[in-house]
Order: C-alpha cells, then structure tokens, then sequence
C-alpha cells in the first residue's frame, strides 16, 4: 500500500512539473493553455470508473476496453465470493453430517485439522508427540470424528474448492484495483501529451492575430 502510494505522489508531481510553454512574437514565454492543465481531473475519472478519462478525452475505444474489463472482473468476483459462501455452507454441512461436527464458532485451523484426521483422540495424540499440548481439542464441542475415511477426503475436498475460489476471488479484486490505476495513468497521460499554444503574429495591416495549435506528442 505505501508503494502505491508513492507511485501516485510521485507520478502527480512529475505531471504537475510538466512545463508547457507559448511563445509571443519576442520569443517571450506566454500562457499556453492545455489539456494537460486539468490531467489530474482525468486522472481520478478513470480511478473512479476506469475508462472515464479515456471517454472525456474522445479514446472511446479505450475506454471500452477498461470499463468491459473492469465490469467483467467484477463479475467473476461475485460469482467467485457467491461460490465460495456456498461451498463453504456445503462443507460444513458435510462436516456436521459425517463427523458429528459442531460448525458454531470453528476457527479456520479446526476445519483444516478435521480434514487431515480421522478424529479427535488421533489428532490429540499426534499433539502428544509432536509436544504442542496446547493444541489439544479437550472441549467435547470440538470432538469430530469420521464415518469413513472416504467421507473425510470427500469433505477435503470440498473444503479446497471453497479455499481456492475466495483465494482467486481476492486475487481478482487485486486485478480490479489495478485497472482503475492503469485507466487513471493512461488517461492523465493521453491528457498531458495533448498540448494547445496560442500563437500570435502579424498581418499586413499591424493587426495581432492569435492562432490556436493543437499539438499531440509522441
């Protein structure tokens, strides 16, 4: 998080410190005006809704592309929250069906301990052993105990299914966050490179014409 903060602060000062410069007729820098003047507005457009920027500054097509991708991400992250609410429910339920399983208020470490042992007297035990007293189930709350070996693979297995979608659920929301960052830089940007000068000269009469030059960089 605070390297993505010092991205964006020194991104946003570098953009403010971009000199634009006119020139009047003595070869004096005059008031240039830009795009780019307001590039920090169009940055927090595409934050906000990635493509916003790219709209305001006439790349429809680019601005397409970020808002169909960030719809869609999205969407797989709901569909991936819902799926892992419901394979959570499922295994649980399992857990209280096979193996006599208390589900009201386990720890994410119980679900994964119940899944690697047979029942509570075999873990316990193994604890012995390994000297981590401490980690003993001695509430009959905690007591769990196998119908068969295959209902408690079957259970693993179910349990890993809901554990990998809310791991690629999180992994999606990273994605999200990091297409509203790169539809902000990529729209400030465009702005900054769209540059205007006000050019002034003379006509034959001594009159001061001003002239308005869109310049694009590359």
């Amino acid at each position: 998080m605070n390297v993505l903060k010092r991205t964006i602060s020194l991104f946003l000062v570098l953009f403010l410190l971009m000199p634009l410069q006119a020139y009047d007729r003595y070869g004096r820098s005059t008031k240039s005006k830009s795009k780019s003047g307001d590039g920090f507005s169009y940055f927090w457009r595409s934050l906000l809704i990635p493509g916003w920027g790219e709209y305001k500054l006439g790349y429809k097509k680019q601005a397409a592309v970020f808002l169909l991708t960030d719809v869609f991400m999205i969407g797989a992250a709901a569909g991936l929250n819902y799926y892992s609410g419901v394979r959570t429910d499922e295994y649980m339920d399992f857990a209280e069906m096979y193996a006599g399983v208390n589900t009201s208020g386990k720890s994410d470490s119980y679900w994964i301990h119940i899944s690697n042992y047979d029942n509570t007297l075999e873990f316990n035990e193994q604890r012995n052993i390994d000297r981590y007293y401490s980690e003993r189930y001695t509430d009959e709350e905690d007591f769990w105990d196998w119908t068969s070996d295959d209902k408690r693979e079957k259970y693993n297995d179910i349990r890993i299914s809901a554990e990998n979608a809310d791991t690629w659920f999180y992994y999606t929301i990273g994605g999200i966050a990091l297409n509203h960052f790169i539809s902000a830089l990529n729209a400030s940007g465009k702005a900054s490179a769209v540059k205007a000068q006000v050019l002034q000269s003379f006509d034959k009469e001594g009159n001061i014409k001003n002239k308005l030059q869109l310049t694009y960089d590359f």
